[in-house]
């Protein structure tokens, strides 16, 4: 039995020893600034709040950086003597007009075009390095440099070793504990630490410096942030022992006539981008069926019906290893999944209180098999690399990866240098090797995560093909990718966060990098930032040269900071052009699909408008119509330029005047004129509580315009009236309250030492009417319609994997729900449809969606 994944995330103050300096109640001596704030606090510079804290995470105003920088400079007689008002908004007698006036009168600050100071505007790391630098008499270094007017004392605080890692780029509005880091390397000529320096200040991607300077970098996120630390002399861990060879599993002979037999035409995986693959669960070949089950990969011999049988599995010799998607082109299977490795935990000193049983580290395993004969595939390549698989593209025989991964941090002192931290690959049975080197490793000034984003491409077709990777600071949520470009979106969560924020607002931003697919190399070229955050891959687009991106902000249940929804167009260079924003005020996006020089959107709250929005002018996005109607799409689907299809829920008004979802709904807007959208079809199935995987997952949608065929797993819910209840025994933890409020007369007694309700009922109708809506369960599997624009959604047929005495159940009964049973996927082959469960595969008839075979997979 394979052990279940277990990531733990435990409260620092289990992890480190007992006793730390405390430097303030919010700094401890391990703060990445720790040494830096102890030095001022004690020369006397700084001393903190009259709680006892120092709040290194907050900014710092220009008047408070001016006083702790003059007071570190200038005597206490000479500042206490300047008391003249320097600037109209630093009246004298403010408690920081005289180190203002100080500043002024030895030319440390000029103050601003207009005469004013701005004492309450909070300073960037530009200003910061004026006044530091002309008050710590720090000599100006314009070589290498441009014009700008702070360069020669940015350059040279970068000289004397004095300008923190954190900061990254030049309007940073610069926290205490980096203001305190700057004076101490000063004051105290401490050039032992890893500075940053102007050349990367002013890359648009600089790279890590060294190893060193990577280990004070997650040293620096690790001692501000929520990661725990384990120190080397509290825990140390044995790594668990797993071994295991890849080999394929025994299949089925089959016949020469039998490998030949493939249909003319078959359905794909529904994908976003004409051209380029996604991988999936399922897929299929016209003859063959190739489906992820558990933790094996099974080949099922399809079509036709008469010759279905399972014909191989692969089994990958790794009791780690889970395939999660794979890719069949031609004769070649690609194969993505996730591996975790275990870590034993042991004491070596007391101190450690409470440990956790193990931790694990994780690896995305790409495995390439040649697939010609299906009954013995054959293993022609296997990669792991540290790290999370995100998702990944396929563009003809190139391979696209993205991952996520993060440090060991488990035992930071038992990491000797920078190049520990750096993430690996094994390429077949090869020995690990670091992915880069760390001068290799590129971080986004502005953009701080203590993470890292993967990319890394390889032909599938040859086994020996470079792996081309990318390592960067930083992480991966949604991807688009076109035929020409590879567009990464991530959520900025700032590291960097300020305590003094107001976090009743939404500060969120989404960051995309923008990769070139180029002779299967995925080469980075620009980065964009745009308020919001994104729903799923379908809110960015590529059309024209242009990105376009459809994006959320704010709050919807704060009248202060209500939720908005916008569109933001960018150049090549990732670059704002174009944007449209506060739409549909206090809703949210619930699905998008970009289509051209047409954007559609659905918001919702109450009401679901769908917007058709113009982009035919990249400057200036406009709504050109809308349509409000009950009910919301959560996957909208081309039909044709003039025609769009939406899935998702109905609505309905409760008795408190909110909304509920009341069972899937599916319809056909005409959006021939853009500003005036029509629904023109509506198709309504189940009741509360029905759902279908295509909600959430695209790729389980058939669609063939031609075959006027619409297909998608279900599992419908249906309200089961008052007249059609009928009571029986029934179990309740209370007696015989519960009881009666089903039926009247009602007894309770023990059965088996429980109390059981026997209802005294007369038959059909005779319960009580609830206080609450009742729902079962009437069908599970796909459902298959006849669609065009003249009859509309028309029932073709249902498949299910269930038995009929499956779904034949009693009202109070569970549905038993089975998940071998439970259709992931509908596709067709030739004039026959197969459904595809963890259990077994049915093949039915396209017209009339009759059985023609079904087989039950091994388990």
């Amino acid at each position: 039995m394979k052990k279940a994944a277990i990531l733990l995330l435990l409260p620092l103050l289990f992890l480190v020893p007992n006793a730390r300096a405390e430097v303030f109640n919010d700094v401890q001596s391990e703060h990445y600034n720790g040494d830096a704030i102890q030095y001022l606090k004690d020369s006397a510079i700084v001393q903190g709040y009259p709680d006892g804290s120092y709040k290194p995470e907050n900014r710092i105003n220009r008047a408070e950086f001016t006083k702790i920088i003059i007071g570190a400079t200038y005597p206490d007689d000479e500042i206490s003597a300047c008391t003249k008002a320097s600037f109209p908004d630093v009246p004298a007698g403010e408690w920081f007009s005289k180190y203002v006036c100080m500043a002024k009168k030895h030319g440390v600050v000029g103050g601003y075009p207009d005469g004013t100071f701005k004492p309450a505007g909070f300073i960037n790391f530009a200003e910061a390095s004026k006044i530091v630098a002309e008050s710590q008499n720090v000599p100006k270094d314009t070589v290498g440099t441009n014009n700008e007017w702070f360069a020669g004392y940015v350059k040279g605080l970068e000289n004397k070793k004095a300008i923190p890692a954190t900061v990254q780029f030049f309007d940073k509005e610069i926290t205490r504990g980096e203001m305190s880091e700057t004076v101490y390397r000063l004051k105290d000529n401490r050039t032992d630490k890893v500075s940053a320096t102007y050349a990367e200040l002013t890359d648009p991607l600089p790279a890590i410096a060294s190893c060193p300077a990577l280990m004070d970098k997650f040293k620096e996120y690790q001692s501000r942030q929520y990661y725990p630390l384990m120190r080397g002399d509290v825990l140390m861990m044995e790594e668990a022992d797993f071994a295991g060879a890849e080999a394929p599993g025994p299949g089925s002979e089959t016949s020469a006539a039998q490998k030949s037999a493939v249909a003319d035409e078959y359905s794909t995986t529904n994908i976003q981008v004409e051209g380029v693959d996604e991988a999936d669960i399922i897929k299929n070949d016209g003859s063959h069926i190739y489906l992820v089950k558990g933790d094996t990969v099974r080949i099922v011999r399809a079509y036709p019906p008469a010759l279905m049988h399972e014909e191989s599995s692969i089994d990958f010799g790794d009791d780690s290893f889970y395939p999660q998607e794979i890719y069949v082109d031609s004769d070649r299977l690609v194969v993505i999944g996730q591996s975790s490795n275990y870590y034993d935990i042991m004491p070596m000193s007391e101190s450690a209180k409470i440990m956790p049983p193990y931790y694990n580290t994780s690896q995305t395993k790409i495995y390439v098999y040649d697939i010609s004969d299906k009954a013995n595939p054959k293993e022609l390549r296997h990669v792991a690399f540290d790290g999370y698989y995100n998702t990944s593209r396929r563009i003809d025989n190139q391979l696209y990866l993205v991952l996520n991964a993060s440090p060991n941090y488990w035992v930071w002192d038992n990491i000797k240098s920078g190049d520990n931290l750096v993430p690996t690959l094994v390429d077949g049975d090869g020995e690990p090797e670091a992915m880069v080197g760390c001068a290799d490793i590129r971080y986004f000034p502005g953009y701080s995560m203590p993470q890292y984003l993967i990319t890394a491409s390889f032909d599938i077709d040859d086994a020996d093909s470079k792996i081309h990777r990318n390592v960067f600071l930083g992480s991966s949520d949604n991807v688009y990718a076109s035929q020409t470009d590879l567009f990464v979106a991530s959520r900025a969560v700032d590291y960097d966060r300020y305590t003094d924020w107001d976090w009743n607002r939404d500060h969120s931003k989404t960051h995309i990098f923008r990769f070139a697919l180029e002779d299967g190399e995925m080469d980075f070229k620009a980065r964009g930032e745009v308020p919001g955050t994104i729903l799923n891959q379908f809110s960015m687009d590529q059309y024209s040269g242009y990105f376009r991106i459809a994006t959320n902000s704010g709050n919807m249940w704060n009248e202060e900071d209500p939720a908005i929804n916008n569109v933001y167009v960018l150049d090549g260079n990732m670059k704002t052009v174009g944007s449209l924003t506060g739409l549909a005020k206090g809703e949210r996006i619930y699905s998008t699909r970009f289509l051209g020089n047409r954007l559609y959107m659905v918001t919702f709250k109450q009401i679901d408008p769908l917007f058709v929005i113009g982009l035919s002018n990249p400057a200036k996005p406009v709504v050109l119509g809308e349509l409000k109607i009950p009910g919301f799409s959560e996957y909208i689907h081309p039909y044709d330029e003039n025609n769009i299809i939406g899935f998702g829920q109905e609505t309905t008004e409760n008795q408190w005047g909110g909304t509920v979802t009341d069972g899937f709904k599916m319809a056909i807007f005409d959006v021939s004129d853009p500003n005036n959208p029509k629904q023109k079809f509506v198709e309504y199935i189940g009741d509360s509580g029905t759902y279908s995987e295509l909600l959430n997952n695209h790729k389980a949608l058939l669609f063939d315009k031609e075959k006027e065929l619409l297909a998608f797993p279900i599992t419908i819910q249906e309200k089961v009236s008052s007249a059609e209840l009928q009571c029986g025994k029934y179990l309740y933890g209370t007696c015989p309250v519960m009881c009666e409020q089903r039926c009247i007369p009602s007894e309770c007694h023990l059965e088996n030492g429980m109390s059981v309700c026997t209802d005294d009922c007369e038959g059909l109708g005779s319960c009580t009417d609830p206080s609450y809506d009742r729902y079962e369960t009437t069908f599970s599997g796909a459902l298959v319609y006849t669609f065009n624009l003249k009859d509309g959604f028309k029932e073709r047929g249902r498949v299910t994997h269930f038995s009929d005495d499956d779904l034949t159940v009693g009202l109070y009964d569970y549905f038993p729900y089975d998940y071998n049973k439970n259709i992931q996927r509908i596709i067709y082959i030739g004039d026959f449809l197969y459904s595809i469960a963890q259990g077994g595969v049915k093949a039915s008839t396209l017209d009339t969606v009759d059985k023609a075979k079904y087989i039950e997979l091994a388990d």
